[in-house]
């Protein structure tokens, strides 16, 4: 049986409670207690609230188990600690009816507080959270020499806290019928997994503690090995982009996989750009599509987004431009603004929607609004032209000039022209030129040939001309061809 796989309670000596009432003693082995009603009858124990201890440095482990004892027993109060010195303290202060506490926890560790305890005679039950078999040792050893000490194996389920803590103080959970485990949000291995993935992403992000993919990696792994599948994907990231270790393709692919295999739509998700790119796994579009449409299913929006740019180009698919706004849409709806764009055309050219200009625009203007260039372009074309809006120059050159500053030439050339025709602002050749040269130089062939008519038209610097309307020409532009044989001759 490997190791997640164990919710083991170690027995711990008889409490002075069941040695008075040897038909009210617990055995526990494996995840099997008998409840204490037995015990508790003709003893009754006084109304006031029942004060657990609890000391752990991981922040999530604290409240898993203030939320476990919360939801199952009434009249108790935790008190939770993060540092074991200052649990060290209030334990000097006053007897809790219980502690429990973490073994490894930097400086002071359970092993010491234990030991520290065992000299001062407490007579309240301990348990001891224990992920480390080979250190289970000395608390066995608490066992046999009669102190009442109970070790419950880390990850373990709710089921195996509930009924360690009925053991430990003497009381019934007050849940009727066993606990449905399955519907408990710290499930199984998850609560031990869950704390390792949220250190590892405190390291990953720098979130209270130095930024360090070493240490990010190794946590992400340990959360990884007990099955937490976004875990398993965060690996896989790690070996992508070569944080904390070295990039490897075939490694993340195989993280991937895991994470993918376990329902995790963003390894899914990854999966699939692997077999896009052929990184660590054959080029596979049918793989690609496979995997998009698992995590597509699951709601994750760039999943959709390629799902439904292989349904629009027939890659991996049959070609299907009614399935691929389908998929777009999906994604669209979520804020995907390269989704929106994309359904904006298939409204605009009507593939696989009905032709229609204003959802067009609707479309457009949704993803213009998150910033996207090509999108502020559209909307652009769309005020210039009248489709889908009332035409307006002005509200066009607004609209390329926020795509221009973001760098899409196509923007940066209607801007320079518009600014040369007085069209939508004042005539302005000094801003046409500065456009103009923008685009050219991002090798877009009709403004390398508006620079050059402009340095051979107006600026009379031949060299310069020829120069820029070489650059068009030898992208195949004629018109550029037709100016460079004028000036020639």
């Amino acid at each position: 049986m490997s190791e997640k796989n164990i919710f083991a309670l170690v027995p711990r000596a008889p409490s002075s409670l069941e040695r008075a009432e040897p038909g009210a003693r617990r055995i526990m082995s494996g995840m099997v207690a008998d409840a204490l009603a037995l015990a508790q009858k003709g003893h009754p124990r006084s109304h006031r609230p029942l004060r657990i201890v609890s000391v752990d440095d991981e922040e999530l482990r604290l409240a898993i188990v203030e939320g476990i004892i919360s939801g199952h027993f009434r009249g108790v109060i935790v008190q939770s600690f993060r540092d074991a010195e200052e649990a060290w303290q209030e334990l000097l202060r006053s007897d809790p009816d219980l502690l429990i506490t973490d073994d490894i926890m930097g400086n002071l560790n359970g092993r010491d507080i234990v030991r520290r305890l065992a000299d001062r005679k407490v007579a309240y039950p301990i348990i001891v959270i224990q992920g480390c078999p080979e250190r289970d040792q000395w608390v066995l050893d608490c066992v046999k020499q009669g102190e009442d000490v109970t070790l419950l194996r880390a990850p373990y389920d709710v089921e195996s806290l509930v009924r360690a803590l009925e053991s430990a103080l003497g009381i019934s959970r007050d849940t009727k019928g066993p606990v449905e485990i399955a519907a408990h949000p710290a499930s199984a291995s998850s609560v031990d997994a869950e704390a390792l993935y949220q250190k590892a992403c405190a390291y990953y992000r720098g979130d209270g503690v130095p930024q360090d993919y070493t240490e990010a990696v190794k946590w992400f792994r340990k959360a990884a090995d007990r099955g937490l599948a976004k875990a398993q994907n965060m690996v896989g990231v790690c070996y992508t982009d070569g944080r904390g270790v070295s990039e490897d393709i075939a490694e993340a692919a195989k993280w991937y996989r895991r994470a993918a295999e376990n329902g995790n739509a963003d390894g899914q998700h990854n999966l699939g750009i692997c077999y896009f790119k052929g990184w660590g796994v054959p080029l596979d579009y049918v793989q690609v599509a496979k995997w998009d449409r698992k995590a597509a299913e699951q709601g994750h929006r760039a999943a959709q987004l390629c799902l439904g740019i292989s349904y629009f180009i027939g890659e991996g698919v049959p070609q299907d431009f009614a399935e691929a706004a389908k998929w777009y849409r999906k994604a669209a709806e979520q804020g995907n603004a390269n989704a929106q764009l994309r359904l904006g055309y298939c409204y605009r050219n009507g593939q696989g929607v009905p032709q229609d200009d204003v959802e067009a625009v609707k479309w457009f203007r949704k993803s213009a609004e998150q910033n996207d260039g090509r999108a502020q372009y559209e909307v652009g074309v769309c005020y210039d032209t009248g489709e889908g809006v009332l035409q307006d120059s002005v509200e066009a050159l607004r609209w390329w000039r926020k795509a221009a500053e973001q760098g899409i030439s196509v923007a940066q050339l209607s801007l320079g022209d518009h600014y040369h025709r007085g069209q939508g602002a004042p005539r302005d050749e000094v801003k046409a030129l500065k456009w103009f040269r923008n685009a050219a130089e991002q090798g877009d062939a009709d403004a390398q040939f508006m620079l050059g008519a402009w340095y051979c038209d107006w600026l009379r610097d031949r060299s310069e001309a020829v120069e820029w309307l070489r650059k068009a020409a030898g992208q195949g532009l004629d018109r550029a061809k037709e100016l460079l044989l004028t000036l020639d001759g």
